[in-house]
């Protein structure tokens, strides 16, 4: 898709985004909440104002990020780091200025932090789980039919992975880095077509 739109100009674009969803044409990005300015106020009224459906995206998204990846350490150089990219890129893209607090304590050790804990004790409890694949013919049970359907949605089994320990190869480190590297290019990928195209970011991931 986003080779295909390489080769269009921006009103294309725009066309093929109003032709998928009309109400496109009406939306707009709210640019006039700012959660940069007067960063001094620390009273309990600011830090709710700023509290958004973006906290629900951090912790769940860091929580899916935590079942896909399945590593503390990576999971948390990631959190960090995007937050040094929002600061290094905070000039092209109004959103990403932000006050400290709301940086450090909300972004990275609640949101971030929360979803990753969450994420990593899911990929515990199947970790330790025992998977019995029976077929739904074989359950009598109405609710034991329902579990079965459920279960087929889930994994066969769920493998604990390392990618660091310390007989680790430099080409296994390096691969780790060009790793964390290429999930924080993809994601500021996101933030600058959501900017560019002033679309909303489900259309634009």
């Amino acid at each position: 898709m986003l080779q295909f739109f390489m080769f269009q100009n921006y009103k294309t674009i725009m066309n093929i985004f109003y032709w998928l969803d009309p109400k496109l044409q009406d939306f707009h990005i709210n640019m006039e909440k700012e959660y940069g300015a007067n960063c001094s106020d620390l009273s309990f009224e600011r830090i709710y104002s700023t509290i958004d459906v973006f906290v629900w995206g951090h912790f769940f998204g860091w929580a899916f990020k935590a079942v896909l990846i399945r590593h503390a350490g990576i999971l948390w150089a990631i959190s960090v780091m995007w937050e040094i990219t929002e600061i290094t890129f905070a000039h092209l893209l109004p959103n990403f200025v932000e006050c400290w607090w709301d940086a450090l304590i909300l972004d990275v050790l609640i949101c971030n932090g929360l979803g990753i804990w969450v994420g990593l004790r899911i990929c515990k409890a199947l970790e330790m789980r025992e998977y019995k694949w029976a077929s739904i013919k074989d359950i009598s049970s109405t609710t034991g039919k329902i579990k079965r359907a459920v279960l087929q949605f889930t994994p066969e089994s769920f493998t604990s992975i390392r990618w660091l320990d310390p007989k680790s190869t430099a080409m296994r480190f390096a691969a780790v880095c060009q790793l964390v590297v290429f999930w924080q290019v993809t994601e500021l990928n996101t933030f600058f077509l959501k900017h560019i195209l002033k679309c909303h970011q489900i259309i634009t991931s």
